[in-house]
C-alpha cells in the first residue's frame, strides 16, 4: 500500500473522530453550569468510545487497503437491544418535553423540572422484564441519581410506584405488577425471554417512534 492512501486513511480517520468529538461537546455544552458529576462521567466514556472506534475503522481500513481479511460486527440480538433502549430513552423523555432559552427541559416523576441531560428512563417493573421493558405506562423521567440509587434506597421505588398510581391509576399498576409475577413464575433462561420479545422489530419501532422528537435535539 502506498503512502498516498495510507494518508488519505489517516486524514479521514482524524476527520471522523473531530466530528464525533464535536458531537459530543455540543451534547453537554451545558456541563460546566451544572457541575454533575454522573454526566461528566457519561462524558469521559463517550469521548474514550469515539477515540478507540476511530482507531479501530483506521486499522480496519489499512487492512482492507492490504488485501487483508476483516472481522466484521455481528448484529446481535444484545446490540439491538441497546439501541433500542436508547430510542425507547428519548422517546419516554420527549414526551411533554420543552425549550426554554435553547435548553430542553422535562420534569422527573414527582414533577421536578430539569434539563434534559439530567434525566434517564426510569422504570417502575424493573427492565429484566421484558414484556414491560419499552411500555411507556411503566416508564417515567427520572434522574441520574435517582436512577443510581434506587438499589441502596428502596423508598425511592415506592415513590415511584406511588407516582405511576396518581398520574395513571391503579389499574395500570395491577397489570404492570401482574406482569412482572409472571416473569417470576416463568424460565429465566436468554432463549426464552427471546422468543417474546424481538428486538430488532423493538429497535426499528422505537426508532421510527422517535422520529417525531428529532428537531428537539439533546
Amino acid at each position: 500500500m502506498d503512502q498516498r492512501k495510507l494518508d488519505q486513511i489517516e486524514y479521514k480517520a482524524k476527520e471522523t473522530l473531530r466530528i464525533n468529538l464535536s458531537k459530543i461537546t455540543y451534547k453537554y455544552k451545558n456541563l460546566k453550569e451544572t457541575n454533575d458529576y454522573l454526566l461528566e462521567k457519561k462524558q469521559e466514556r463517550e469521548i474514550t468510545r469515539a477515540y478507540n472506534k476511530a482507531e479501530l475503522r483506521k486499522k480496519n481500513q489499512i487492512r482492507k487497503a492490504e488485501g487483508k481479511k476483516v472481522k466484521e460486527k455481528v448484529k446481535t440480538e444484545a446490540r439491538y437491544k441497546t439501541k433500542a433502549d436508547r430510542y425507547f430513552s428519548r422517546v419516554v423523555r420527549s414526551i411533554w418535553a420543552w425549550n426554554d432559552n435553547w435548553t430542553r427541559y422535562n420534569k422527573d416523576y414527582v414533577g421536578n423540572p430539569y434539563p434534559i441531560l439530567k434525566l434517564t428512563c426510569g422504570h417502575c417493573i424493573s427492565r429484566a422484564v421484558l414484556t414491560t421493558r419499552y411500555d411507556l405506562e411503566n416508564c417515567m423521567p427520572q434522574t441520574w441519581w435517582d436512577n443510581e440509587q434506587e438499589y441502596y434506597r428502596p423508598y425511592l421505588k415506592t415513590i415511584f410506584k406511588e407516582s405511576i398510581i396518581k398520574q395513571r391509576g391503579q389499574k395500570v399498576m395491577d397489570r404492570l405488577e401482574k406482569a412482572e409475577q409472571k416473569r417470576a413464575t416463568e424460565s429465566k433462561s436468554l432463549k426464552t425471554m427471546k422468543d417474546k420479545v424481538n428486538m430488532l422489530e423493538m429497535y426499528e419501532k422505537r426508532k421510527k417512534e422517535y422520529q417525531r422528537y428529532k428537531h428537539m435535539r439533546e
